[in-house]
């Protein structure tokens, strides 16, 4: 799957990697993520794991690729 939205950083326990997606959803990302792009459009690909992560923001999503939109 792809989403769409502004990566973001949260200090949460051991920080977490979380996509705002442009319809306002949020998602944890776990996985290679480039630290480069926080606060910027990402495109992310990956897929959704059935569990629940320790920052608690949303879905998980085991990423494949984080590039720019």
């Amino acid at each position: 799957m792809t989403w769409t939205g502004r990566l973001e950083r949260r200090d949460i326990g051991t920080g977490a990697w979380v996509l705002v997606t442009d319809q306002g959803e949020q998602l944890q990302l776990v996985g290679p993520v480039p630290p480069e792009l926080r606060g910027r459009a990402v495109v992310v690909e990956g897929a959704t794991a059935d569990a629940l992560g320790a920052a608690m923001v949303g879905p998980i999503v085991q990423v494949k690729r984080v590039r720019p939109a």
